[in-house]
């Protein structure tokens, strides 16, 4: 992959502008980025390599991770890198870098004028048993009877074969931040009245997922599991001897009467 460098000229001759600009302000971002040119591949750097690779432009004041996290030298550089340096023209020397080879790879180098992205707080959540349930209690009863312990997600029932409630189901609650306070609240409302039957509310037994072995090991196993099931060869038939006969008559072998009664007849 290479980069097209009228392009990678142009934005190089933006970026210079913009810093010459600021420098008139006496103002400026004094910020680049620096990312692989081909983003179909995994970057394996350090932070450390990243500042070897600008040590000719200025040592950087810190170096920052898409979210504005400092990176140690020893961290991890996933998909761009973001460095702060003290003066402008370390920033413009650093520009000069776009197209050249980091770790065997090409990189583009640019002003970096975006602000930091905010990490998005994974969404997690957690679920309640509730027991003791009226067989006429419906999904709308159930989370009214806990919407003061947060947001609920939704209820799962437990069925038979005929799709007849079992008396029992569980509530999944939101828990963005992962500390389990709407569980607690939660098991306060244990004994609870619900349409005239005090409910019971514990907390949900986690049960581990048996992991399915590979496809192959399944298909091993099957084809030794037929090979058990299959009856035992029978031992190979010894061959009869010459002298035997097949009487058809008596659907029996016998062995063959002798010539010697003959040739004493005969004698």
């Amino acid at each position: 992959y290479k980069a097209d460098t009228s392009l990678l000229d142009a934005s190089r001759m933006e970026s210079v502008a913009s810093l010459d600009a600021a420098e008139d302000r006496d103002k400026g971002p004094r910020q680049i980025y620096v990312r692989a040119a081909n983003k179909g591949r995994a970057w394996l750097l350090t932070c450390a390599d990243i500042k070897d690779f600008f040590a000719a432009c200025g040592k950087p004041r810190a170096v920052y991770n898409k979210w504005g996290e400092e990176l140690g030298d020893a961290d991890n550089v996933r998909e761009v890198a973001i460095l702060t340096f003290k003066k402008n023209k370390c920033c413009t020397k650093a520009l000069g870098l776009t197209g050249t080879q980091l770790a065997g790879r090409e990189v583009v180098v640019g002003l970096n004028t975006r602000p930091f992205q905010k990490r998005v707080q994974p969404k997690t959540s957690i679920r309640v048993f509730v027991g003791n349930l009226p067989f006429d209690a419906d999904d709308a009863s159930i989370k009214e009877m806990f919407a003061a312990c947060g947001r609920v997600l939704f209820v799962r029932f437990a069925t038979d074969a005929d799709g007849k409630n079992r008396g029992f189901c569980h509530v999944i609650f939101e828990d963005p931040d992962g500390t389990g306070d709407p569980a607690h609240k939660a098991l306060q409302l244990d004994g609870a009245d619900l349409k005239g039957r005090p409910v019971k509310v514990a907390p949900a037994i986690e049960h581990e997922k048996q992991k399915r072995p590979p496809k192959r090991q399944q298909q091993a196993q099957h084809a030794q599991e037929a090979q058990e099931a299959r009856p035992a060869r029978k031992a190979h038939k010894e061959l009869r001897p010459p002298e035997w006969r097949h009487d058809r008559a008596a659907g029996l072998t016998l062995p063959r009467k002798r010539n010697a009664d003959n040739h004493d007849t005969a004698g």
